[in-house]
């Protein structure tokens, strides 16, 4: 019955599991399994109240560990919260073990439409490439403020583009600034 009543969960607000995937972001596809891992097996431990992950091995099934309906839905919603992935409640059975577990989760942060660990991960390889391509090149200043206002362009898509505040304080009204100061610096 309580499988039946909610079939999926996800944390309500986006910066849920932005912090794992950072971490992810930082490793190597071996390392994130190993990191999703060690999280399926301490997030099963912390459902079943046991005090350590010892019991919890990568090959040992969910319902030899002794998870029911209940125990499931406790551990859908504990790994929803930590990655941020909408999760059905029947993750412990159709994933009947911690390292298939973890390879799901590997491959659902790869694709989950939120900026996806795969997206982010192939974002950054470009960007890598792209810095050592400019390594030493453009020494043409035009060539180079042209690089830096497409650069802008691009930062200005994603919203993060931070203010030179050097360059435009001269120009900036009272109000403007105070927006800034508001906004940007968090002080009110």
């Amino acid at each position: 019955r309580v499988l039946a009543e909610d079939s999926s969960e996800a944390p309500d607000d986006d910066t849920a599991g932005s912090e794992l995937r950072a971490t992810l972001a930082g490793l190597n596809q071996a390392e994130q399994q190993a990191a999703l891992l060690t999280l399926v097996r301490s997030e099963a431990a912390q459902a079943l109240g046991h005090s350590g992950t010892a019991e919890i091995t990568a090959a040992k099934p969910f319902k030899d560990l002794g998870f029911d309906s209940l125990t499931a839905v406790d551990l859908r919603n504990r790994l929803a919260a930590a990655t941020g992935v909408r999760l059905p409640a029947t993750l412990v059975f159709d994933h009947p073990n911690p390292q298939q577990l973890a390879v799901r989760l590997h491959e659902q942060l790869g694709k989950d439409g939120k900026g996806g660990l795969a997206d982010v991960l192939d974002i950054r390889r470009e960007l890598t490439r792209i810095g050592e391509a400019l390594d030493g090149t453009a020494q043409d200043e035009r060539a180079r403020e042209d690089i830096a206002d497409h650069l802008r362009d691009l930062l200005a898509k994603l919203g993060t583009a931070e203010r030179d505040t050097a360059t435009h304080l001269d120009a900036a009204t009272d109000d403007e600034i105070f927006d800034y100061i508001d906004r940007d610096l968090g002080v009110s």
